[in-house]
């Protein structure tokens, strides 16, 4: 796969014209700015790739092959045109086009194609920490296939239910063990039907998160993708144990005994 885009800095620079881009001073407690990931799971058949230009708010911020993902773009929070354009650049024929209201903190925008015209859905990243020995899975629904049920089984223990009923255009995260999964798949809400075998995740790790995407059949095959990320690890609670005190007692004095002589 190939990649063109803007550095980050450069895109920056050219959405500051319409006050897009919001920098966040070192040191700041609370972002106020938007971090949008844009990836591509458009396809009408998972076998064939479907590169796309990305333009936001008119200005060129890279080109995307199907399975995808940009470099991380800063945009203030409130409404923004993503267009995805069958092109090199933001002058080509316009695939997609909406106007999408981001939010303040780390979201994606996933371009899919669903049963009906091809779209695109914010999502929000949840970076929160996880528990120590745990590993994050999100799934992400963009194909043209109704709602799925996603199943993995650990290495040595049974089938587990990690998300259900996730239709196109929506998501699902779950906070799950870390260890080795050997297998995971996809299957019908109704029938429980395996719909797609995603393969064997490996070893999840502590603080991964593993993104998995559900994409193409609206002529043709469905497939899947996975994008991995890392969030901190909750930090253990300290406990304080406190010593109780030291009790001290006082011995009584010995009592000095006369001995009287009868006589």
């Amino acid at each position: 796969m190939h990649r063109r885009s803007l550095s980050a800095a450069a895109l920056a620079v050219a959405l500051a014209g319409g006050s897009a881009f919001v920098s966040t001073p070192a040191g700041a407690g609370i972002a106020t700015g938007a971090t949008v990931t844009v990836v591509n799971a458009v396809a009408y058949d998972a076998e064939n790739n479907f590169p796309l230009a990305v333009c936001i708010d008119g200005t060129f911020a890279g080109d995307l092959d199907t399975e995808e993902a940009s470099d991380p773009i800063d945009l203030s929070p409130g409404n923004h045109q993503f267009e995805f354009i069958q092109g090199s650049d933001c002058s080509g024929s316009v695939f997609i086009d909406e106007t999408l209201d981001i939010p303040a903190g780390q979201v994606t925008v996933m371009a899919y194609w669903p049963s009906d015209d091809p779209t695109a859905v914010v999502f929000a990243d949840d970076t929160s920490c996880v528990e120590n020995g745990e590993t994050r899975v999100t799934f992400r629904h963009g194909a043209a296939w109704p709602a799925v049920n996603l199943f993995m089984e650990p290495s040595g223990g049974s089938w587990t239910e990690v998300a259900s009923g996730v239709a196109a255009g929506q998501q699902s995260t779950t906070d799950i063990p870390a260890g080795s999964y050997t297998n995971s798949e996809l299957r019908d809400p109704v029938t429980d039907n395996v719909v797609l075998d995603t393969g064997s995740p490996g070893d999840l790790q502590t603080g991964m998160v593993s993104t998995l995407y559900f994409y193409g059949g609206a002529d043709g095959d469905t497939g899947w993708f996975v994008i991995s990320s890392e969030v901190p690890v909750c930090e253990q609670p300290t406990t304080t144990t406190t010593a109780a005190p030291t009790t001290t007692t006082t011995a009584a004095p010995i009592a000095v005994v006369t001995p009287r002589y009868a006589g």
